[in-house]
């Protein structure tokens, strides 16, 4: 190394294993006569040899201290954004080596914040090594949001709907966001023409004044509901099924014909259940295309009804119950020849599933096996039953009677700690405490237990049970009679009913 004049003699080797290569490299320093820390690097030879090169040379740098490290971050020039939200956007860190591409990637980093119309750096050196200085140059704030032209909606639901706020950086990318749900504020309310444009007016050196200029139009109404390939409903059926209506002659009075999107969304879920329930088991409701003009709203809805199956055989299976499994298979509201019918499969899931619970099975499984037979058009459906094992009542504890005893409560419930879990005496239970009217809310949770058992926590919040009544009258025999009566219909929280009357005649 000294006979070729350098500082540093770096020796080493390349190891390939298939596509991967390896550089283990050994640095000599010539001036101290020491080898220095040895340094490896690893990477796919597919990757190029360059990209190991650069990353071998930044490790030799940093090895033998030749590389400049970064001691500090400086930013200059915001008034309004936080140094620590423009710091989270930098790649570059104190202590980390400078690196000029980094340095580009975070100048990138901080403009695409959208805060700034201009973001530049500079490096500066001290004893300790380079200080980086971010200078940037923020957006005109805003200083007044104004409107031009709403008379359908009011100022404060316009505004209530933006993001975009006074004394906020100018942002066009959240005001283009804003003027879109504005936009859709109007949709609501039927106004599907109205055009909304931004302009901004100088207030000050920096600060913006933002103008929204509204032109509302006519509003529009639905002009017509059509459906294409319903065959076996017609258009006037499936219409009737929904909310969404046409406008009518009586539309002034009733506000009907004004498109509401998410009541559309729910007129399709009821279509499709329609259908389900039916005998099209592969149905399929079309999102709607929605098309408006100067005169109305049209709504088209494209339907694919598939063949109509029938059910073929209805049975139980698994598990047996001590309720007959005749009994149970006539309680299916699923019966061979009927229409395959969605809503009827649910409700027999919830009278098996509610047969077991009734026996203690708490955690019982319902599970609908279907088999369709496509070229005879029917459905066979096999509900298979896993009741589980047996699950007790653990313990039953009462919350929110501050004046209701414990007592008062347990005796309207059906069941009692130790009985077998069941779903029916739950609800007769739940039903019990509401029929003493003494309660604005009661709410029923099951919580596990261990030991196959189940706690039952009862929450209620009592109401004021007492009534003071004041009457005035006049008798013949009395005369005039003022009346009074307080009635106390839980009495010290003992569930009992007091009342006190009394009544004063003029004779």
């Amino acid at each position: 190394g000294k006979a070729l004049g350098v500082d540093y003699v770096v020796t080493g080797s390349i190891t390939q294993f298939g596509d991967t290569l390896n550089i283990d490299a050994q640095i000599i320093d010539i001036a101290l006569a020491a080898i220095l820390p040895a340094v490896s690097v690893q990477g796919k030879s597919s990757a190029g040899h360059e990209a190991l090169a650069g990353e071998l040379k930044k490790e030799i740098l940093r090895v033998t201290a030749l590389l400049d490290k970064i001691v500090r971050i400086d930013i200059e020039g915001n008034r309004k954004i936080g140094v620590d939200a423009i710091k989270q956007q930098l790649r570059s860190k104190a202590g980390n080596p400078l690196n000029e591409e980094e340095i580009t990637a975070d100048i990138k980093a901080i403009f695409k914040m959208g805060l700034f119309v201009d973001v530049s750096a500079s490096v500066t050196t001290e004893p300790q090594g380079k200080v980086i200085t971010f200078t940037v140059v923020e957006k005109g704030l805003i200083s007044e949001i104004r409107l031009i032209g709403n008379k359908a909606l009011d100022k404060d639901d316009i505004m209530g709907a933006m993001t975009v706020k006074t004394r906020q950086s100018l942002n066009q990318e959240k005001i283009k966001e804003d003027i879109q749900k504005i936009k859709a504020l109007y949709d609501t309310k039927g106004y599907y023409n109205a055009e909304i444009t931004d302009r901004l007016e100088k207030d000050g050196q920096k600060d913006m004044v933002l103008i929204l200029d509204i032109k509302e139009n006519n509003r529009v109404y639905i002009r017509s509901i059509t459906f294409e390939g319903n065959e076996a409903f017609s258009t006037k059926e499936l219409v009737k099924m929904m909310t969404t209506t046409e406008r009518t002659l009586l539309g002034f009075i009733t506000d009907t014909g004004i498109l509401q999107t998410q009541q559309l969304k729910q007129d399709i879920q009821k279509l499709n259940a329609f259908y389900f329930n039916n005998g099209f088991v592969n149905s399929q409701i079309g999102e709607p295309v929605i098309t408006h003009d100067a005169k109305g709203i049209y709504i088209k809805i494209l339907v694919k009804e598939g063949k109509r199956f029938k059910i073929g055989k209805a049975e139980i299976s698994g598990d047996y119950l001590e309720k007959p499994r005749t009994d149970l298979s006539a309680q299916l509201k699923t019966k061979p020849g009927n229409n395959y019918d969605r809503e009827a499969i649910l409700k027999d899931i919830e009278m098996i599933t509610m047969a077991a619970n009734d026996e203690g099975y708490a955690h019982a499984d319902v599970n609908p096996k279907i088999a369709t037979h496509e070229k005879e058009q029917l459905v066979d459906l096999d509900f298979q039953l896993a009741k589980g094992e047996l699950v007790h009542i653990a313990r039953i504890s009462i919350s929110g009677n501050t004046t209701t005893r414990d007592k008062v409560i347990r005796r309207q419930l059906s069941i009692v700690e130790g009985d077998l879990y069941s779903s029916s005496k739950l609800k007769n239970s739940y039903a019990g405490l509401n029929q003493l009217r003494y309660f604005e809310e009661v709410d029923f949770q099951t919580e596990k237990a261990p030991d196959n058992k189940m706690d039952i926590n009862i929450r209620v919040k009592e109401k004021n049970t007492g009534m003071f009544m004041v009457g005035a009258g006049y008798s013949a025999v009395d005369q005039a009679v003022i009346m009074a009566q307080v009635v106390q219909q839980n009495f010290l929280g003992y569930g009992q009913t007091l009342s006190l009357k009394a009544s004063l005649g003029s004779t």
